[in-house]
């Protein structure tokens, strides 16, 4: 797993600054090596080519949480990557969310204003956008609200893109329309519903992209709309009307939550959980994740990934 890559990486580290020393202390010029240096400087390469690749391939699994998917240029015009997320949830994944659920759930059904504008903010991995699937999925809130519109906005902002996304969750089609035309249309399949409008991953309200949708969506006194906006930045929200009140930060997960997500993630079985060893070295690596649910979530796949491929190998 990451802590078993870690260990040999720092054992290889050690290794070179012992030789270094050792040739150091010999005063032997660097000019000239012997058959033994020669033959550590080929292990030496060996092993350093092995733990690269491995890095790489933690690398690529890392980034299919951090970094943007990649679209074709015909979605994105020049646009480079950007992330897009779905309001479908992973079940056996999400641990610790409940009270945050229930928070967000109670501003919305206590609201008293035509257009209420919440948001989800925090660091990235805190389960900001898992939270905000919850809210739109759930039961108590289904009946509330006629039409539902998640939006992936990410970076670089892309108007056309949001509003092309919003008609086909509203069964109409925005291509070739111009963008005032497609705004105006929203308006319309809006105008007579209560609405929630998920805005997730948003990092910048440049262009004023955020004013001019905005300023076309409906508002009507007791439709009880609702927008509710993810994102790391707290003044990013604010520019986009949102009141102190109304932002919510997930909490970190404590040890107990810590673990069981874990178990989860890494699928530990009930026979492994009763190996007390197994569960104090699995306990130790998880606490070095400091509750954050991408970092717990991204050792368990790692370690579920090292496990399968050892069991491979040893059929």
């Amino acid at each position: 797993g990451l802590q078993q890559l870690i260990y040999e990486a720092d054992d290889l580290v050690l290794d070179c600054k012992i030789q270094d020393d050792y040739r150091k202390m010999k005063g032997t010029s660097g000019f000239y090596l012997y058959p033994s240096e020669i033959y550590f400087r080929y292990e030496t390469g060996k092993k350093l080519t092995e733990i690269t690749t491995r890095i790489k391939r933690m690398s690529e699994y890392l980034k299919s949480y951090y970094t943007p998917s990649q679209r074709s240029s015909s979605e994105n015009g020049n646009d480079p990557k950007r992330r897009w997320t779905a309001p479908l949830i992973d079940q056996s994944e999400v641990v610790g969310l409940k009270e945050d659920v229930e928070k967000v759930r109670g501003w919305i059904l206590g609201q008293n204003e035509p257009l209420l504008h919440l948001a989800i903010v925090g660091l990235g991995g805190l389960g900001k956008t898992t939270l905000a699937k919850m809210i739109y999925r759930d039961v108590n809130l289904t009946r509330r609200f006629q039409e539902k519109i998640w939006v992936s906005v990410s970076q670089p902002v892309n108007e056309d893109e949001i509003m092309k996304s919003m008609l086909k969750q509203l069964n109409a089609d925005g291509s070739g329309s111009p963008k005032g035309d497609m705004l105006s249309t929203i308006h319309g399949l809006l105008s007579d519903k209560a609405y929630l409008i998920v805005l997730d991953d948003v990092w910048s309200t440049d262009d004023g992209w955020w004013e001019r949708i905005s300023g076309g969506l409906p508002v009507k006194e007791g439709h009880n709309s609702c927008i509710i906006i993810t994102s790391r930045i707290k003044t990013v929200v604010k520019n986009m009307g949102v009141q102190d009140a109304q932002i919510h930060q997930p909490r970190y997960l404590n040890d107990e939550e810590s673990w069981k997500l874990f178990c989860k993630v890494a699928r530990v079985s009930e026979v492994e959980e009763q190996n007390t060893k197994l569960v104090e070295e699995g306990k130790e690596i998880v606490k070095k994740c400091g509750g954050l649910p991408l970092a717990i979530k991204t050792v368990g796949g790692l370690d579920r990934k090292s496990t399968r491929l050892n069991s491979s190998h040893k059929r």
